[in-house]
């Protein structure tokens, strides 16, 4: 397959996956990892506060207290540091009343022993086709806010923090633009159908990038357990981003988003 029939998405996963996992020592190579390390080094600085206090506490929550009231708080306090609700017009979670009720009802839609299997420690190693019509189905159609435009990012941001080890959060500013657009992020774009569609290559596309590089990623993940069951962390409540297989890869388009952005930026100064 050429450049030009791979799809953006696909050509930065390979940019992505060169710099995740050396394959040369050139002077270039090391001066972009240097700096994609740098960035994603910055995340718990810069995204730090109630995006990690929260974040964190949500998924203790969903492995104790799935879907109780505590849980689901907890999950409504971080979808706000996460910026799913401005004193703008737009973006607005609905009432909590109503919030907690659709994420219920939308996932007792599911089988029981399907839950079971998403809530698991390691879901991505057996997932199926089925599956992953049922996950793009509740990206797609839970309604926690009240904008129909952010349909898409405040579902998967509310659903990685219900199923952390299973499904991704999803926004604009890196997510769907590392999709859609090749470095440096200002043209070539993409278009997806609908939300439905952007949802299922998204998933699947970090489905095929943690087969490829799972024992790398799994070792920031059990670094970042270690830490965050410290003293120092729980005190000061500063943990680790790192939580998951799916915020692991999140976190690295983070990462590659802002390099490139900030290589972009210097070359017009």
């Amino acid at each position: 397959m050429s450049d030009t029939e791979k799809t953006n998405f696909e050509i930065n996963q390979e940019e992505l996956h060169k710099l995740f996992k050396p394959q040369n020592d050139s002077p270039e190579y090391r001066e972009l990892r240097a700096d994609f390390d740098r960035n994603l080094k910055s995340m718990p600085g810069e995204f730090g506060g109630p995006c990690i206090y929260f974040h964190y506490k949500a998924i203790e929550k969903a492995e104790k207290e799935f879907l109780k009231d505590g849980h689901l708080e907890m999950v409504y306090a971080v979808l706000t540091g996460w910026g799913m609700h401005s004193t703008r017009p737009n973006p607005k979670l609905r009432e909590f009343g109503e919030f907690k009720e659709e994420i219920r009802e939308r996932i007792n839609e599911i089988d029981a022993e399907v839950i079971e299997k998403f809530r698991s420690r390691s879901p991505l190693k057996n997932i199926n086709d089925e599956d992953i019509d049922i996950i793009v189905t509740l990206i797609s159609s839970l309604q926690v806010n009240k904008s129909e435009n952010t349909r898409i990012v405040s579902a998967s941001k509310t659903l990685h923090h219900i199923f952390p080890n299973l499904i991704p959060p999803i926004d604009w500013k890196y997510s769907i633009k590392f999709m859609m657009k090749r470095p440096p992020f200002d043209n070539n774009s993409q278009q997806y159908k609908n939300d439905a569609e952007l949802a299922k290559q998204f998933f699947k596309g970090m489905c095929n990038f943690i087969s490829t590089n799972e024992p790398s990623m799994s070792k920031l993940v059990e670094e970042a357990v270690k830490y965050n069951a410290t003293e120092k962390a729980c005190e000061k409540g500063m943990y680790d981003f790192n939580t998951s297989l799916p915020k692991v890869f999140d976190n690295l388009i983070i990462a590659f988003v802002k390099m490139h952005k900030e290589k972009t930026t210097e070359s017009k100064l």
